[in-house]
């Protein structure tokens, strides 16, 4: 189930959120904790935890990612994404939109768990 104290959602995908406020219109938001989610159009996030005050803003199409993994030194980053300018398949080996891995490189590093 999900839990939103406050907030609107139209056209969206919501499923395990756990949110005070929640706005999302034509969005996907799935495993998502945090103070507060603003999800524009086509906006898609998962597997994110957010501990900030503010909470989390998607524009549209924007994409943001929480990776959980077994490796002590990182067990938790984010990866981030744009759905109508970046092709993951295309750019699967490129670093984008400031993230520190590619799509490859999270793939490797989760490979075998």
């Amino acid at each position: 189930g999900s839990a939103a104290r406050s907030g609107s959602v139209g056209s969206s995908a919501v499923a395990g959120v756990c949110v005070a406020e929640l706005q999302a219109e034509g969005a996907v938001i799935v495993n998502v904790c945090a103070k507060r989610v603003v999800a524009a159009k086509g906006a898609v996030i998962y597997n994110v935890v957010d501990s900030s005050e503010e909470g989390i803003v998607l524009a549209e199409n924007e994409v943001r990612v929480g990776v959980f993994t077994l490796d002590k030194d990182r067990p938790y980053f984010e990866m981030r994404s744009n759905v109508a300018e970046i092709d993951g398949g295309k750019a699967f080996t490129e670093k984008v939109c400031g993230n520190e891995f590619s799509f490859q490189g999270v793939y490797d590093l989760n490979h075998g768990v």
